[in-house]
């Protein structure tokens, strides 16, 4: 029933095909296809997949280049419902057609020396660049391992919790889930 088959090809090509009741497919329609298709908005905007997964009626793409400007940009299309695409909101009827830039939490501000680092944050700071590495998505749920210019590894995980994932990832693998979890 969720059969979305979601590849990314040698030429770094994002194509689709199968089942797109919710956009899954991110071709900017609900129309099923029967023959893979590049997702159109990333040849416009020259985004190249590194990694690619799907849940159950959407899906989520680490891009090599985007939208930001570098590597590491995650985009999510699909259904909503649970929050798994991590746009920040969720409702019963929420879906996109199209690739969603994610934006991924950013470590604290670098202070510039170290007479700022006792300033507020409210003076001019250096913000790190974030990086998604990875991505796994579960049925409504969605993990990412994200990096930056100044912060080691970490996994940051949405969507849904109703049988306990983000419980299982702070006390087996001891990370910290971002508060869009439910």
């Amino acid at each position: 029933m969720w059969n979305t088959p979601l590849t990314h090809t040698d030429a770094n090509k994002t194509l689709t095909r199968g089942w797109n009741l919710y956009g899954q497919l991110g071709q900017g329609t609900m129309a099923d296809a029967y023959a893979p298709m590049p997702v159109r908005y990333f040849l416009e905007v020259g985004a190249k997949a590194r990694r690619v997964c799907c849940g159950e009626g959407f899906s989520v793409v680490v891009c090599s280049e985007g939208e930001g400007g570098g590597g590491g940009e995650l985009y999510s299309f699909g259904h909503n419902h649970q929050g798994q695409l991590g746009l920040g909101y969720a409702w019963a009827t929420s879906t996109s057609h199209t690739p969603q830039h994610v934006r991924l939490p950013t470590p604290p501000p670098t202070p510039h020396s170290a007479e700022e680092a006792a300033l507020d944050y409210s003076q001019e700071t250096t913000v790190a660049r974030v990086y998604a590495l990875d991505v796994a998505c579960g049925g409504n749920h969605t993990l990412v391992v994200r990096t930056s210019d100044s912060s080691p590894a970490e996994v940051f995980a949405w969507g849904a919790n109703g049988e306990g994932q983000a419980k299982f990832l702070k006390s087996i693998l001891h990370i910290d889930c971002i508060d869009c979890i439910k």
